[in-house]
């Protein structure tokens, strides 16, 4: 009995054995348990396993460290003791050594406010977009990207962007190149405008250059009065017009900068810059200002900053920035810059804005003769000048003989003939040598006294001329009337 007592329990550790195994193999995550016809291998004895090859893990880059933002796909580290065929970027006991570009494939969805206007625009607005990057190769991947705007002040806009970027381990270096199309409702009018961007991104410099191209009408007139008020404007008469325009501006900015020193540690950074802008209107002008800019990278998927302005068109400016990515993951990196092949999936630091501005001026109108429906024609005659001139409001005839030294063509053309009094009250330069004509439709008027006139600018309504009055009449000698 005793000798079927101990084969009973010889069975149950053996049967016990054997399930123990069996549980312990399914539980891994590779490999399959067969029990039956396959022969099995012996199981080796302690002293024979094969250990681990110890290989030092930087901090940042153990296994107990969660995917970088974007990266996803990544299957768990090998268990110890087992023997695993490598892939490219592992390393044996290292299993994260690196991220290869290959797992950057999620799409990343981000939310950024600015609160405030920095030049070219008043309101501050948010973005509402998403980064799509899809690896071309190894190092470098395209990327898509699209977002909404919205201004603080209810108005919308859109942002379409392609780019390619090339990460260079060896450098530990970003470059990239992408384009842009930005719709920009943000301002009295919509504009669109392309865009082109640089950037240069490592571990303790970045470089970034950004170039900006309004298409389409680059100007809006938002409104135009024309006044009563008249000028005398070479031969003519002017009417004053109060115009209100807004204008988009071509240029770009350009910035670099990267870690600060002591709290750089810390996920402080500092970027100094300069922008430079065209005016595209019939308007015109341009501007040219500094730029500096601070951002603290709060974790993986939160960053803040601050950005000044100053410039001599649109003056001192500053606005706060937050930038925040959806999460994938338990942030780990608190108050830490990102890797910088992580920075492969981030949204490009540009202006999506349309740089404008509205801009108050006064232009002038010629008049317009209603009776010939010309431009009115007038004469100017000072005398007391001591050299002549063309006769127009700047450059005066000098007298009564020098206006009457032009041909008969050209007496005729004239609508107005004004003269003005001598200081001394004599009649020095307006005695005729022969004989002042007038002709059909003339007008021959002093400056002591008040006149109007007519435009068929203005129908409806009488001007004034803009001459002086209250002086001494002029003296004028031998005056008869043309036939």
């Amino acid at each position: 009995m005793n000798f079927t007592v101990k084969r009973c329990l010889l069975g149950l550790v053996a049967s016990a054995t054997m399930f123990g195994i069996a549980r312990a193999q399914d539980e891994e995550p590779v490999g399959t348990v067969q029990l039956g016809p396959q022969v099995q291998a012996p199981v080796p004895s302690p002293a024979a396993q094969q250990m681990p090859v110890p290989v030092d893990i930087p901090p940042s880059q153990g296994t107990d460290v969660p995917a970088s933002p974007g990266m996803s796909g990544l299957p768990p580290a090998p268990t110890p003791g087992t023997v695993n065929s490598l892939q490219p970027g592992q390393a044996p006991g290292n299993y994260y050594r690196t991220n290869r570009v290959d797992q950057i494939l999620s799409p990343r969805f981000n939310v950024d406010s600015r609160g405030g206007g920095l030049y070219g625009y008043g309101s501050g607005y948010e973005n509402i977009g998403v980064f799509v990057p899809y690896k071309l190769e190894d190092a470098a991947i395209i990327f898509g990207s699209a977002q909404a705007l919205v201004t603080y002040d209810g108005r919308g806009g859109a942002t379409l962007g392609t780019g390619w970027r090339y990460w260079n381990e060896n450098l530990d270096r970003i470059t990239g190149l992408s384009a842009w199309f930005d719709f920009d409702n943000g301002h009295a009018r919509p504009y669109q405008q392309v865009g082109l961007s640089f950037e240069s991104l490592g571990r303790y410099v970045d470089y970034r250059v950004n170039g900006y191209l309004p298409v389409g009408n680059p100007d809006h007139v938002l409104s135009s009065n024309l006044t009563t008020t008249a000028a005398l404007m070479g031969n003519s008469i002017s009417l004053l017009r109060n115009n209100t325009v807004e204008q988009a501006f071509t240029g770009f900015d350009a910035e670099i900068g990267g870690p600060t020193p002591l709290l750089g540690r810390y996920g402080l950074n500092a970027y100094v810059g300069g922008y430079s802008f065209q005016g595209m209107g019939a308007h015109g002008g341009a501007f040219t200002g500094v730029s500096g800019r601070l951002l603290s990278q709060i974790n993986e998927d939160v960053s803040f900053g601050v950005q000044v302005t100053n410039d001599a068109m649109f003056g001192l400016n500053t606005q706060f920035q937050v930038f925040a990515y959806l999460p994938q993951g338990k942030s780990s990196r608190w108050l830490r810059n990102p890797r910088v092949q992580d920075r492969l999936v981030a949204q490009t630091f540009r202006t999506n804005r349309v740089i404008a501005k509205t801009e108050s001026f006064n232009t002038y109108d010629t008049a317009i003769n209603p009776e010939t429906h010309r431009a009115y024609f007038v004469a100017n005659i000072n005398p007391n000048l001591t050299t002549n001139g063309n006769g127009s409001a700047s450059n005066p005839f000098d007298s009564i003989a020098a206006y009457e030294a032009q041909t008969l063509a050209q007496q005729k053309r004239y609508d107005f003939i004004i003269v003005q009094p001598r200081i001394d009250g004599t009649s020095t330069n307006l005695d005729t040598t022969t004989t002042l004509e007038l002709f059909n439709g003339q007008h021959l008027l002093s400056t002591s006294l008040a006149h109007t006139f007519v435009a068929e600018n203005l129908p409806g309504q009488t001007l004034n001329l803009p001459i002086s009055a209250g002086t001494a009449d002029p003296v004028l000698l031998t005056v008869r009337e043309a036939t």
